[in-house]
């Protein structure tokens, strides 16, 4: 009686199989390269000044949760922001400019946001309104 499971038979093609191979060859080297920016799903990134409230606030997105009040210029109206920057640690009590990296991703999820942060400097952190 022969015992045949599917790992052997799988096994066996591998060894017998031209094309076996260098598929797996293929597949292996598109995952490498997938995470170097094509199937990164982000736009080339924009530079921007990002000023930052001194407290959190509450917020409504999928649910209630509590967001920065940022604002692209030191005369422009607050807004919520949803999510984190990346490499940013808020500590309540102060004003911050940030410059940063804003990626547009390119198929967000729908309760998601459709840009990803990234600090590239804290330019300012102070206590003080007149931050510049």
């Amino acid at each position: 009686m022969v015992h045949s499971t599917t790992g052997d038979m799988n096994q066996r093609m591998s060894k017998t199989h031209p094309a076996t191979v260098p598929r797996r060859l293929l597949v292996g080297l598109g995952f490498a390269l997938g995470g170097l920016g094509c199937g990164s799903g982000l736009t080339d990134p924009e530079t921007l000044t990002l000023f930052v409230a001194p407290q959190l606030v509450e917020c409504h997105g999928v649910g209630l949760q509590t967001c920065m009040l940022v604002r692209e210029g030191p005369d422009a109206d607050w807004t919520y922001f949803y999510g984190g920057i990346r490499g940013f640690d808020f500590e309540p009590g102060f004003f911050y400019e940030l410059r940063v990296l804003r990626h547009r991703i390119k198929n967000p999820p729908v309760d998601g946001s459709s840009f990803r942060y990234v600090l590239l400097r804290l330019v300012s952190k102070g206590s003080r309104r007149c931050m510049r």
